[in-house]
Formats: structure tokens, C-alpha cells, sequence
């Protein structure tokens, strides 16, 4: 998935992409790669406010990025869903922002259920920002 503000958001739509394809109990003989592009970036909160103890980009270790896209990912699958085989930083987008390619294996058992309506929905991935919309129309209402 080439759409790094958004491809986090479509992670879900791959649970029981096969179940139509394989009969009941039969599981595929061969592993579903998934890359996923996204963007890991910083919060203005955590910049402004130091809430890490980050003054700058520059006092940002590189672990919290990799740290922060493996979190975005699996927001939306499980580790039972796919594993995490490989984070590459693609490149460094502005400051406080970079690009990652993800790079997962589904499981069997994501690939071949049937989608559940039980399922929590999950919301739209906001890419680390802050709600500071909300804020605004609450003193705005005042």
C-alpha cells in the first residue's frame, strides 16, 4: 500500500481475504506479504510541551519512530493477525516526520476468517496528530 497518510486505515480490509477463495478447513500454502508505507511523525503536543522530554528533532531517538509506526500497525491488526517482519525508515519527510515501510506477514487464520460483525470498529488513524480541531470548537461554542 503506496498511501502513507491513510494505508494504516485499510489494514483491516485484508482480514478473511481468502475466505471465499479456499474451502472450509483448507489453509493456503504460502505466505501473504503485506508492505505498508505510513508516516510516523511527532505530535506538535510532544514537541511544544516536551510531554517525551523532546526539545528538537534532533533529541528524538530513531527507535521511537520505528516504535511509533509498529504501534500504528497494530492498531488495526493484532499480532495473531501478522507479524511484524521488517521496519525500513524510507526517508525523512520534514522534521518531527518520516516515512517507514512496514513489512508484515499475514496469518492463515486472519487471511481465511470470515469478516464478524462483533468485531470493534476501529477509527480512522489521525497519523499522530492531535484532536486540536476539537478543542478549538469547544472554545468556540463557549
Amino acid at each position: 500500500m503506496n498511501l502513507p497518510a491513510y494505508a494504516v486505515n485499510f489494514l483491516p480490509s485484508l482480514r478473511g481475504v481468502l475466505s471465499n477463495s479456499l474451502p472450509a478447513g483448507v489453509s493456503p500454502k504460502f505466505a501473504v506479504k503485506v508492505y505498508c508505507y505510513l508516516f510516523a511523525k511527532l505530535s506538535r503536543s510532544l514537541f511544544v510541551h516536551g510531554g517525551d522530554g523532546f526539545l528538537a528533532h534532533e533529541d528524538v531517538p530513531e527507535k521511537w519512530y520505528e516504535d511509533k509506526a509498529i504501534q500504528m500497525v497494530r492498531e488495526f491488526l493484532s499480532e495473531n493477525d501478522a507479524s511484524v517482519d521488517l521496519v525500513h525508515h524510507v526517508r525523512t519527510v520534514s522534521s518531527r516526520k518520516e516515512m517507514f515501510c512496514v513489512q508484515l506477514t499475514l496469518s492463515n487464520a486472519c487471511m481465511i476468517e470470515k469478516a464478524s460483525e462483533d468485531r470493534p470498529a476501529k477509527r480512522a488513524h489521525s497519523n499522530g496528530s492531535d484532536d486540536h480541531g476539537q478543542e478549538k470548537r469547544e472554545k468556540l461554542s463557549e
